[in-house]
């Protein structure tokens, strides 16, 4: 019982326990709050978002659009699961014999989790025009180049979030986008 007694009032190394603990305590809170403010961070989550959605995309010759559909359902529970969002993915290539680069194929999926919320999404593509292709300026292409643009935005239309990502494909052809067929009747 003595030694009990000696050892619960000794004092020594009581400082690098304290300081031990309280490194503990200070890193576990900086993580916190690192982990919110990333969460908080709606351009940070957007252009991820896009990313994943082009780096996806951009795998293989031909793009199974209801894959790409699971994709964006998947990414909008994951990121913004409360907001509406809109997902953009456009095959776009410069050939060798043209100017300006073209639209192969555009995806969008639309993706509103309250159905009674009717305020419009804003269009999201800025890169798929009526007739034609507009990418940043300071974006170039090489002839016979094909990228996948991924586009992403959130909200209302007068305040939407918008991020795009651009991905050169990793196949040497150029991709299609393969529809689902709807002889399953």
């Amino acid at each position: 019982m003595n030694t009990l007694a000696a050892f619960i009032s000794n004092r020594r190394g009581a400082a690098a326990l304290e300081c031990a603990l309280g490194m503990v305590a200070m890193v576990s809170a900086w993580s916190l709050f690192f982990d919110l403010y990333q969460r908080a961070d709606s351009q940070g989550v957007l252009l991820h978002t896009a990313s994943t959605f082009a780096d996806y995309a951009s795998r293989d010759e031909t793009v199974q659009a209801e894959s790409l559909d699971d994709l964006a359902a998947f990414l909008h529970a994951q990121q913004f699961p409360a907001a509406k969002a809109s997902f953009v993915a456009t095959a776009i290539s410069k050939d060798k014999d043209s100017k300006n680069p073209s639209a192969l194929w555009t995806r969008t999926v639309t993706i509103n989790p309250d159905d009674t919320d009717t305020t419009p999404l804003p269009t999201c593509s800025r890169v798929n025009g009526k007739n034609s292709v507009v990418l940043p300026s300071v974006f170039t292409m090489s002839n016979g180049e094909t990228i996948i643009v991924a586009e992403v935005c959130t909200g209302a239309d007068d305040n939407a979030t918008y991020a795009h990502y651009i991905v050169p494909t990793r196949s040497e052809t150029s991709p299609t986008l393969e529809e689902e067929d709807d002889d399953s009747a």
